[in-house]
């Protein structure tokens, strides 16, 4: 999800190198893509490099970013729903950014339907439900069973409504959205220590 550009492309290559071999490694996965393209980047190359299932890729049209990152999130599981429309609902849904570097692995046979799974912040875990409601949660990556992820799919319908508000940020709207829906959360694995936003791992390297 989110704007592309060569650079970012490149570290995105990068990027989903960890995303095969910790997420869809130790499982059995297919692969559906919701982004937004404001600069021209070949969508073949993506579609090369990933083999989704099905996909999107369109020119933005939400210039509000958190709106955007929202309706990008809404889109990508529609895709995903109206492909299982007419095949198998999947045991478990992973929906994540698409500049994340994974540096630990998943096992999906690990985790208990019925939860959202979410990162914890830093490398210590938060507890606190005061720190929580301060802070907001950490919106990398989510996943739970398709039914947990349908309830979690429209953020954006709600933004402006419902707590929901743009200027305090994706974390407080992932928040307030989870608290507002009453979604029962599992908060796991740590920022920085097991995934990370790819430009922040890789920096301003060069990257071929």
């Amino acid at each position: 999800m989110g704007r592309i550009d060569l650079h970012q492309y490149k570290l995105y290559e990068k990027s989903f190198e960890t995303v095969k071999k910790n997420v869809i490694g130790n499982n059995d996965c297919d692969i559906f893509i919701h982004a937004w393209d404001d600069n021209g980047i070949n969508k073949s190359k993506i579609i090369e490099l990933l083999q989704p299932k099905d996909y999107k890729i369109e020119k933005i049209i939400e210039n509000n970013k958190e709106k955007s990152r929202w309706l990008s999130h809404k889109k990508s599981l529609n895709i995903l729903e109206n492909y299982t429309k007419k095949n198998d609902i999947y045991d478990f849904v992973f929906v994540c950014r698409l500049d994340i570097y994974f540096k630990t692995s998943f096992n999906f046979n690990d985790y208990e339907k019925g939860k959202l799974y979410i990162e914890n912040w830093a490398t210590h875990e938060i507890k606190d439900k005061d720190i929580i409601k301060k802070y907001g949660f950490c919106d990398l990556w989510f996943f739970g069973c398709q039914y947990t992820l349908k309830n979690f799919k429209n953020i954006y319908d709600e933004i402006n409504k419902s707590n929901l508000k743009t200027q305090d940020g994706n974390h407080l709207i992932v928040y307030n959205y989870i608290i507002f829906k009453n979604i029962d959360y599992i908060l796991i694995k740590n920022v920085l220590k097991d995934s990370d936003i790819s430009r922040r791992v890789l920096g301003n390297m060069k990257i071929k």
